[in-house]
Formats: C-alpha cells, structure tokens, sequence
C-alpha cells in the first residue's frame, strides 16, 4: 500500500537502524526539530533483537510523515538501498541511526538546491564526542563547483573535510539516484558510502557546498572495531581506486600524488590488519597477501607508489627480526620481491 504523503512533500530521509534503541530517538527527534517541514522519513529496521522496532512503530503511528519499513538484517547498504526504492520525494538525504542534525540542516540544503538549480548539495559534518563532550566541525568553503572542471581547486579541502568520504550532511536528486542505478554495494562493509559518493559525483554536473557544519557524526565506536580486519576491505579500496580514476584527469599532479599516497597508505593499512587479526592462521595470512599483490598489479598500482616505500619495509624487516616474528618476515619478505622489482 502506498502511503498518503503531502503534494509538497520536498526530501526523503533515510536512515538504516539496527539495534539502535539508545541513540534512534535522538536522530529522530532531531529530524522531527528541523525548521523545515516538507519532508519524509523512512527508518528501515535492519532486523534488530532490541527495541529499536518498537521505537520505529511508535514514531510512526504518532507522525503521519514517518514510515517505519522492517527487513532482515542485511546490512546498513542494503537497508539504505530498501529505503531509496520506497522514496516519494525528488531530493533524498541519509543519516545514520547514532547520528544527529541541527535543526536549519535541511532548510539549508534544500534552499542551496533550488537557488543554485546544482545536482549536489554538501554541507559540513561536525564530529561529536558526547563522552568528551567535543565537538570537533569540519566546515566546507561556500560556493558553486562546476564538475569536473574545478574538481581539482577544492580537492584538498574536500579530502580534510571528508567531503568524498561520507554519504551524509548531503542533498541527493533523486532523479540521478534512479535513472543512473545508483546504490550502495551490500557486499561491503567498509567504504561503501565512498564509493556511493564517487558514483553520484560521475553523474553530477555540480556541487553546492556550504560552510555551516550542521551533520554531527557521533564519535563512540571502539578504535578495534573501526580499525579491525574487514575480508572485503581489500575489495574496498581496489574499487575506490577505480572508482577515483573517473577524477584523476582532472586532478594536477600534485593531487594525483595525494590520492595515491592515500591510496597506498589504506592498503598497508589493510596489510597490517590482516597481520593483527589473530583468528587467521598463517597460511591464509600468506594467501590474503598473494591476493594483495595481485590486485595491486591488477589495477596498475605498481606505477603509482609514492616513492620511498622502502622506509616502512626496513622499519618493517626490524621490527621482524627483533621479534623474531617468523611469519611476519616471510611475508615481508614476500612483499619486498613486489616493493623493489617493479
């Protein structure tokens, strides 16, 4: 059945939640506060074992403007991707579930939208520490940026602000979502709004972007978890790589250089990960490696390695030696026949 929703019904938000009983009202009734009203709200229930389908139900029936839509739980991308094909309004905007808007955020974006007549609107997000009690605000520089031809002049701005990182704090058409396919991969876990991000921007004629920082991210996950082994993080960043190559000719050398280092930074980061993880055995540690290096020269990587990457390997073979880390220099070892022949 198709919900009766308003004729100026302008925004769909949506927000995936799974096990969200502690922060969902919150994210709610910060959308319920915003100043402006034409919107919808479809919260997508992830299959939770909490209260958060309860919370849900409740919301719903008090708010004609909030659809509360269940699925089993298949991941925060595929409940996003449920909540984008029940969406009635032109503009579609994300939050996540932990996550809190001020109250002018969507006024903002939607008036950036319809003056400036653009695909894209991006605010600034603000990173909150409610245990600190920090608030931390990564605000962006005002103006029109016409894509791809002034890509390059905000791209350092953009990567320090995590502009092309998230998915949230923008206004999304929803023509361009449908008529191009454009989703989130279920099948990853890790960079997945990123990559949705560089998917829209391909599509995209130009970008709003506003200095106020209204999006706050909240800030509680445990650093093990954020930065613990993900099998499909090597998956990840190969297709981000790939996805980023729709920029680079747009990009001086200079910010070509900047993409790669953060490119190689994020796969030894991936390396030292797996080398952590210690519910891998050794030999799979070996294979997952092997993978590694392939996928580098798969992707034609090997040309695009900031120089020196012999630092960390020496730093790396010490380490080893001193610790007398067996498995570890086999596979540094490994990794050195790559670092130095190509």
């Amino acid at each position: 059945m198709i919900p009766m929703v308003s004729s100026s019904l302008q925004i769909s938000i949506i927000v995936p939640a799974y096990n969200a009983e502690k922060t969902l009202e919150a994210c709610i009734e910060s959308i319920r506060g915003q100043s402006f009203s034409a919107w919808e709200l479809i919260v997508v229930n992830d299959g939770s074992s909490d209260g958060t389908k309860r919370i849900c139900e409740r919301y719903a029936a008090s708010d004609s403007r909030i659809r509360a839509v269940h699925q089993p739980n298949q991941g925060p991308s595929a409940a996003r991707n449920h909540g984008l094909s029940l969406a009635l309004g032109p503009f579609v905007c994300f939050a996540d579930s932990d996550d809190t808007l001020e109250s002018s955020m969507l006024e903002d974006l939607y008036g950036a939208m319809v003056t400036h007549g653009v695909d894209l609107v991006i605010s600034g997000l603000t990173l909150d520490y409610p245990k600190e009690g920090v608030l931390r605000p990564f605000p962006l520089r005002e103006g029109r940026v016409a894509l791809p031809a002034e890509i390059d002049e905000r791209y350092e701005e953009w990567t320090a602000c995590r502009a092309l990182h998230s998915h949230c704090g923008k206004l999304y058409k929803t023509d361009i979502l449908r008529r191009y396919g454009i989703r989130m991969d279920p099948s990853l876990s890790v960079l997945e709004d990123g990559l949705f991000v560089l998917d829209y921007l391909s599509h995209s004629a130009s970008i709003y972007c506003l200095p106020s920082t209204p999006y706050h991210y909240r800030q509680t996950r445990e650093p093990s978890l954020v930065k613990a082994y993900h099998p499909c993080a090597l998956k990840a960043w190969t297709r981000y790589a790939q996805a980023g190559g729709v920029l680079h000719p747009h990009l001086s050398l200079a910010h070509q250089a900047m993409h790669h280092a953060h490119l190689w930074h994020r796969w030894r980061q991936y390396v030292r990960d797996v080398y952590a993880c210690s519910s891998l055995p050794a030999r799979q540690k070996r294979d997952l490696l092997r993978e590694f290096l392939t996928a580098l020269h798969e992707w034609g990587v090997s040309e695009k390695i900031p120089a020196r990457p012999e630092k960390g390997f020496f730093k790396g073979l010490c380490f080893a030696l001193a610790k007398k880390r067996r498995v570890f220099l086999l596979h540094l070892l490994l990794l050195a026949r790559y670092t130095f022949t190509r």
